[in-house]
């Protein structure tokens, strides 16, 4: 059978193309434009105001880390079977723990800021209270999005993704005209959009018209995604740790500009970044679907191949042109770190590999390997990484993630590899299904 007819075979490929163009859509809108802010941003700031936002948009990463685990990813496990018969129901129980995080967060992130205000005078003393008002929203708006992924309607989250961009960049642009563009207002405009584009999918999944909760819903809930995100948030922790704790080591040693340059030569590898979590949030329920049949380890193949194909591509043309891009969007700015462009290319490959098997991992209920995983990654970050940066700063920095990722990547194509053989299909076994903890 042919590559083509494989593809064709595995996904319905004219049921699954325009579904996957939605999805792309919808990764591409909010992706866009988070990438355009993070341009404007390091154009028009300051490096210490751009290194604030930086460093404050990573500790949001960190929480959204736990709030995913818990809310999002075992939502896209559990819900296109499990809770199929009862989506709007169960949406509601979702939103209800999501309202009760978030305003947990904000709670301690307000704390945070009168803290500063009263006893330093850190730069990032107002990005806490930008954080504390921002937080809620924005993750509401992702669990949304991910929310229209569950009957298979990216196309809802594509047109949220289009307000939200429009918003983003109006709001931007009216900031600059009134001369208050900085990392607080910054976050304040994400929360508009974030909030207005969550409830028009909140509206159009008539989430609201549910009939009333039972408590055995909810216990069930609780369960089953206490079962699977307490080990998917430890695992997720785990991972943002490479690639997000230099932005508190890079200040120590070279301060608050080094974490701005971090930040602005990563973002020219995002729009690749995003199209991999694109494809993989339409990935995820059809691994579900077809993790008990011989198409699963297809899938596994083939989509890795492609995106591995796509991503070494993005990062040649980004090598061959990385310095008529930087000066183009940075207009001279940190164009003395173009030399470290090869890196970002090696990391955005090897996040493809990861993404890809990551998302196979969490359809088998196996986010106890995903878990033991990052455990390497983070031992190879806290040693190597950690050195990397003493001994050479920015350049340090990206070499001990791109180690890291590659710690990560080795050990889950290890652990895949029985599951995605067709020999080695024995998956609907229970023993094999979270036999880890149970």
């Amino acid at each position: 059978m042919t590559f083509y007819k494989t593809i064709s075979h595995c996904f319905k490929i004219d049921k699954w193309a325009g579904k996957g163009f939605w999805a792309v859509m919808d990764r591409g809108f909010v992706a866009t434009s988070n990438f355009i802010l993070n341009i404007l941003l390091a154009r028009w700031l300051s490096k210490t105001e751009y290194g604030s936002f930086a460093v404050a948009y990573t500790i949001f990463l960190l929480v959204s880390t736990f709030h995913t685990s818990m809310f999002n990813e075992p939502m896209l496990v559990f819900g296109p079977v499990k809770y199929k018969d009862k989506i709007k129901t169960y949406l509601s129980v979702i939103l209800l723990g999501h309202w009760i995080f978030c305003i947990t967060v904000g709670i301690v992130f307000l704390l945070f800021y009168l803290a500063l205000l009263l006893f330093t005078n850190s730069p990032l003393t107002n990005t806490f209270l930008g954080l504390s008002l921002a937080s809620p929203f924005i993750l509401f708006q992702w669990l949304m999005r991910r929310a229209c992924y569950i009957e298979l309607q990216p196309h809802l989250a594509a047109f949220a993704g289009m307000g939200y961009m429009a918003i983003i960049f109006l709001g931007a642009l009216g900031l600059r005209y009134l001369e208050l563009i900085g990392p607080t207002s910054t976050l304040i405009v994400m929360a508009i959009g974030s909030l207005f584009s969550g409830f028009w999918i909140y509206y159009k999944l008539e989430v609201y018209s549910n009939s009333k909760i039972e408590p055995e819903l909810i216990r069930s809930v609780l369960k089953n995604h206490w079962r699977y995100g307490r080990w998917a948030s430890g695992s997720s922790a785990l991972a943002w740790i490479p690639g997000n704790v230099f932005m508190f080591l890079l200040p120590i040693w070279s301060g608050m500009e080094a974490p701005a340059a971090y930040k602005a030569i990563l973002n020219l590898i995002l729009p690749m970044i995003n199209v991999n979590i694109a494809l993989s949030s339409l990935l995820l329920p059809v691994l579900v679907l077809t993790k008990e049949t011989q198409r699963f380890g297809k899938l596994v193949i083939h989509v890795s191949a492609l995106l591995f194909m796509l991503t070494s591509i993005y990062g040649l043309l980004l090598w061959f042109f990385g310095k008529a891009i930087i000066q183009f969007l940075y207009t001279g700015h940190y164009s003395e770190y173009v030399g470290l462009l090869w890196i970002t290319g090696l990391i955005l490959i090897m996040d493809a590999i990861i993404t890809i098997s990551c998302n196979a991992l969490q359809a088998l209920e196996l986010p106890n390997k995903v878990f033991l995983s990052n455990v390497a990654s983070t031992g190879a970050t806290l040693t190597v990484g950690v050195m990397f940066v003493f001994i050479w700063d920015v350049r340090g920095a990206m070499l001990g993630w791109l180690t890291a990722l590659i710690v990560t990547g080795t050990i889950m194509a290890i652990i895949l590899a029985p599951y995605i053989k067709p020999s080695g299909l024995k998956i609907g076994n229970s023993n094999n299904k979270l036999k880890f903890w149970h």
